[in-house]
């Protein structure tokens, strides 16, 4: 079975602190946003083992160029791509504003 090394860009690493911050801060749910960056983080470490079976999300890869996946975690659309063994997480993005 292959495996993979996870990496967040800064991108990906802005989008989790922003969506932390809305949630404590803004919903004033700082338990609940803890709960859910790490289940977010679960879900993103599970790519180790299966971020090759995921569909390419064709109209996002076209637009960009590239072999770009997207799974879901709850509410928010996980952007990544894949080289080699490597997993970049590029955009951690509320559902609703997944535009493709």
């Amino acid at each position: 079975m292959k495996t993979y090394d996870i990496r967040f860009t800064e991108q990906g690493m802005q989008d989790e602190k922003i969506l932390f911050y809305h949630i404590c801060e803004k919903v004033h749910a700082p338990l609940t946003a803890q709960r859910y960056i790490s289940g977010l983080r679960k879900a993103i470490l599970q790519l180790e083992y299966s971020a090759g079976v995921h569909p390419i999300d064709e109209d996002l890869s076209k637009v960009l160029g590239l072999k770009v996946y997207r799974i879901y975690y709850k509410q928010v659309a996980i952007i990544y791509t894949i080289e080699e063994n490597l997993v970049y997480i590029h955009h951690i993005i509320p559902q609703k504003m997944v535009i493709f």
